[in-house]
């Protein structure tokens, strides 16, 4: 039988591997020569997207532990493992679907965490 409790814990864990894709997708975008056409990037894009990258992937690791405890970090990082390959194989294959994802990933993000407290 499935409770509030364990729908709480698979939104929160949807939540972070929504935040590592969002995290990845920012390091691979971290080079202004794998950014979509027509996407300008700022004088400081490299340093800012990889701060916000490094913030996704402890964002992530903090929505991990709550569900997963002291094995977190062995989570996040099979997890940051799986979606880059994931990532690479199908950005050559369908790159606009893969940027509008990490697009909307963010306000999804949002959504999960709010539902996932809202529920406990």
């Amino acid at each position: 039988m499935i409770t509030i409790v364990d729908i709480m814990w698979h939104m929160l864990e949807l939540a972070a591997a929504l935040s590592i894709y969002v995290s990845f997708a920012l390091l691979y975008a971290a080079n202004p020569e794998r950014l979509p056409p027509g996407w300008v990037p700022g004088r400081r894009w490299g340093a800012s997207t990889r701060a916000a990258a490094l913030g996704g992937v402890l964002l992530a690791g903090g929505l991990f532990s709550m569900s997963e405890g002291s094995s977190a970090a062995l989570v996040v990082l099979s997890a940051l493992m799986a979606v880059s390959t994931v990532f690479i194989m199908l950005i050559s294959l369908w790159p606009r679907g893969m940027w509008v994802l990490a697009l909307l990933s963010p306000p999804l993000i949002v959504c999960l965490v709010a539902l996932g407290a809202v529920s406990s």
